[in-house]
């Protein structure tokens, strides 16, 4: 009988599941495949309508190294299977948190503040030095190697809180 190489990508059929990628692999034969992709394309598409989420990572903030100057906040937000737009951060502590991005036009680059940032499903923005950031005022009594709660607001009511991890410019600048 026939034999057929079968990779299940793991992400797909479980999209829960961070950064899996080809780790089943299995060998069929054609009435078994037939059977087994009849089954996954049902649960995959189960689990596609039912995923719908915004996901935060690499969330830090950088401190200013001159007092009384704002600190930096930079993450990143992917969102899917939910189109909306994220309206604020708040970070406890704070006087104020305001939303930027750094343009460049003509050879002239310029901080704007900016009211809110629109996400697609499937879409990933990324905040970060020289683009998308969020200039936190006010923060007090933050030192580096410190976590730091922020909330994010989106337009459709959603809140998600994340702990940030607070660094120093310079480490910031070496990954560190």
């Amino acid at each position: 009988m026939a034999q057929v190489l079968l990779i299940i990508r793991v992400k797909e059929i479980f999209p829960l599941l961070p950064h899996y990628e080809r780790i089943i692999v299995k060998h069929f034969n054609i009435p078994a495949l037939v059977l087994s992709a009849t089954v996954l394309c049902s649960c995959q598409s189960d689990q596609q309508e039912n995923t719908k989420e915004l996901i935060v990572s690499d969330a830090q903030i950088v401190l200013s190294p001159v007092s009384g100057r704002p600190a930096a906040a930079y993450f990143i937000l992917e969102s899917e299977g939910i189109n909306t737009v994220l309206t604020d951060v708040e970070v406890p502590g704070a006087e104020r948190v305001m939303l930027h991005e750094t343009i460049s036009e003509d050879g002239v680059t310029r901080m704007n503040s900016a009211n809110a940032f629109p996400i697609k499903s499937g879409q990933t923005l990324t905040f970060s030095p020289g683009g998308k950031h969020a200039m936190i005022f006010g923060l007090k009594d933050v030192k580096p190697q410190q976590q730091v709660t922020m909330t994010l607001r989106f337009d459709n009511g959603e809140t998600l809180t994340v702990d940030a991890a607070t660094k120093s410019i310079g480490n910031a600048a070496n990954g560190g």
